[in-house]
């Protein structure tokens, strides 16, 4: 079995230029995405319907993508603490990068998109990075654990990104 970091790189970069492109979209465009995902979601049964709320859950789960796609791309297998912290420290400031792009590039943005900076997005996207690096971080200890054992490999070398 093949499992490259190749496919997990694609992922991560797509999802960055997807955010960048998506959050420089004129809000009208994304009306009726978000009120569909907020009924495929369920969110009007809990009063989570409100504009700022869709704002809030994609900004966070843009990030929450990038860091997760960013922890499965870029941890080794060691999952040594050091490395753990480096690669986390770096999914950060890529959220933390990606984040303040967006958000001026909507301050940028002329007023008819009715776009503009808010803090409570990058809040949100940071707290999105947090909890998708989080994620990937048991991602990978859970898949590094299923493919060491199923190649019956007794070595605590693995590298789940490694072609086989």
């Amino acid at each position: 079995m093949k499992l490259s970091r190749n496919y997990y790189n694609y992922i991560l970069y797509g999802m960055v230029f997807l955010s960048l492109l998506v959050c420089s979209l004129p809000s009208q465009l994304l009306k009726s995405v978000e009120t569909h995902i907020a009924t495929i979601l369920n969110l009007s049964d809990h009063g989570l319907s409100t504009d700022s709320t869709k704002e809030w859950l994609a900004h966070f789960s843009l990030m929450a993508a990038i860091a997760f796609f960013w922890m499965l791309s870029y941890l080794s297998s060691s999952l040594r603490l050091r490395c753990i912290v480096r690669t986390g420290g770096m999914a950060l400031l890529v959220v933390a990068l990606t984040s303040t792009a967006i958000e001026l590039i909507q301050a940028l943005l002329p007023a008819s998109f009715q776009r503009g900076f808010s803090w409570d997005d990058l809040g949100s996207s940071m707290l999105g990075g947090v909890s998708g690096g989080l994620l990937g971080i048991g991602m990978h200890k859970l898949l590094s654990k299923k493919f060491k054992n199923s190649n019956n490999e007794k070595s605590g070398d693995f590298d789940l990104n490694t072609e086989r």
